[in-house]
């Protein structure tokens, strides 16, 4: 019971397919940063074909989007403002569907996660969020695997 979007041709995979297709480190980084940023006050996650996107309010946050076989973390960020020999980021801020979240890293070691993190902290403290120390970590990929 799974949507393929067919276009020209091409099969387009939903991002909970590509989710649960990621080898288990991939998935463990995906839930591990999940889980980082639902852990901040009034932060709301939705599910979407291309991505999951994390709000507060009206404001976008963050988006995790699977290319190829690599999550990528999207934040609204400033990309001139961190170290591109630490973070490795691009900047995405020239596509529309990205204009509110140009700062984008890849996820692919323990390395990045640590980095990813680190972003998302600074995010936060950015925007003035506070940490919910009654957050209960959730199993997203067994989350994904069900729908």
């Amino acid at each position: 019971t799974s949507y393929y979007g067919v276009l020209n041709n091409l099969i387009k995979k939903s991002f909970n397919q590509k989710c649960t297709e990621l080898n288990q480190q991939t998935q463990e980084y995906f839930e591990k940063i999940h889980n980082d940023i639902c852990a901040y006050k009034n932060v709301h996650y939705r599910l979407s074909f291309k991505g999951t996107s994390y709000r507060i309010g009206r404001k976008l946050l963050a988006k995790i989007v699977v290319r190829g076989k690599t999550l990528k973390l999207h934040l609204a960020l400033d990309v001139n403002n961190f170290n591109k020999k630490v973070y490795f980021q691009q900047d995405y801020s020239s596509l529309k569907a990205f204009e509110q979240i140009p700062f984008a890293v890849k996820i692919k070691s323990n390395r990045g996660l640590s980095n990813a993190i680190k972003l998302v902290e600074e995010l936060m403290k950015q925007n003035n969020i506070i940490k919910n120390d009654k957050y209960l970590p959730v199993l997203m990929v067994d989350i994904l695997k069900k729908q």
